[in-house]
Formats: structure tokens, C-alpha cells, sequence
């Protein structure tokens, strides 16, 4: 098995994956939140309290709330092209994470 490109803390990657595979959150691009849903990233956001108000309409790059562990290694540009580029639904990129991210 070769070696994973990320690293995540292990509680909040389980619950990011469980987030994003639950069907609660609609999915949107472009915007952490907006009236059409949650992005990846929006959803890693609420998992870790970041109110929907603050959020709304937060384009990327420009995240500051964005949970740190997302920060290193370019680990949010690869889930944002994931979500706005590629348009891999929540439970695909809940697959990618689980494959190139250790959760630690």
C-alpha cells in the first residue's frame, strides 16, 4: 500500500466522511454556503461550527474559517476542485479522502 498523500486528525476526518455521506447537506460549488446547498469544504466548516451565516456566499479562496488540518499541503484545493471542477458528489469525495488522506 503505497503512502497517503494527507494527514487528518481521525476524529474530524471520520466525521467529515460521515457528513458528507449522510445525505443532510445538498451540495453547491462555488460557495462554502449558499442557497443552494453546502460545498465540501462548507460542510467540513459546519461539522466544526461554523454557522451557515458565515459562510454564505464565501468563495474560495477566500476561507478563513476553513479547519486548519485542510490548510496544509494543498489539501482544500484538491477538495474544492473535486467539488467545483470535477463535480464528484459528497459520497465520491468522501472516497477520496478516505483513499489519499491517513487519519491520525
Amino acid at each position: 500500500m503505497s503512502e497517503k498523500k494527507y494527514r487528518l486528525p481521525r476524529e474530524f476526518a471520520e466525521k467529515w466522511v460521515a457528513a458528507l455521506r449522510s445525505g443532510e447537506y445538498k451540495q453547491s460549488t462555488k460557495n462554502l454556503y449558499n442557497d443552494a446547498g453546502y460545498c465540501c469544504l462548507g460542510v467540513a466548516c459546519k461539522i466544526e461550527g461554523i454557522s451557515d451565516d458565515a459562510m454564505f456566499g464565501v468563495v474560495y479562496p477566500n476561507i478563513k474559517w476553513v479547519p486548519e488540518h485542510l490548510q496544509y499541503n494543498n489539501l482544500q484545493i484538491e477538495c474544492a476542485n473535486l467539488n467545483d471542477q470535477q463535480h464528484k458528489s459528497f459520497p465520491e469525495i468522501a472516497d477520496w479522502i478516505e483513499q489519499n488522506c491517513e487519519f491520525v
